[in-house]
């Protein structure tokens, strides 16, 4: 879509899919007013610079090694049940034992925006609990 010109609808399928189709109304809260319109003008960036970054990063049982002693934490949002998103859930645990698990219903991806105080509250728990192993 975004190959044929049609900017601003593929920003606008990308954020509801990451944010839901509200976006607008919960990012007018918390993101500058102008966020759309900054986000259609950085597009091309966007699709032909950080998406096939993304795709090619990759993170491996090797890269793990230097992290076997640090906490770690994962939130994920459920407001969409994915096979994939549980299968990487498990690859974490797997490669890092460590690894606190939790969860938030009904948050999308992009769960830091619309669900800010539910996540901090789990940060806050996942610190105070390895102050109390220290």
């Amino acid at each position: 879509m975004y190959d044929k010109g049609q900017k601003k609808e593929a920003i606008d399928i990308f954020i509801k899919s990451a944010i839901g189709t509200n976006y607008k109304e919960i990012i007018a809260n918390i993101l500058p007013s102008n966020l759309f319109e900054l986000a259609v003008a950085d597009a091309k960036t966007f699709f032909h610079e950080e998406i096939p970054s993304m795709r090619s990063w990759t993170f491996t049982k090797i890269q793990t090694k230097d992290l076997l002693n640090t906490p770690v934490i994962h939130i994920r949002g459920i407001q969409k049940a994915r096979k994939i998103s549980k299968e990487r859930e498990e690859l974490l645990k797997y490669w890092l034992p460590q690894t606190v698990n939790t969860s938030i219903s009904n948050a999308p991806h992009m769960l830091q925006i619309t669900n800010t105080k539910e996540v901090i509250h789990l940060i806050k728990l996942f610190f105070q609990q390895q102050i109390n192993i220290l």
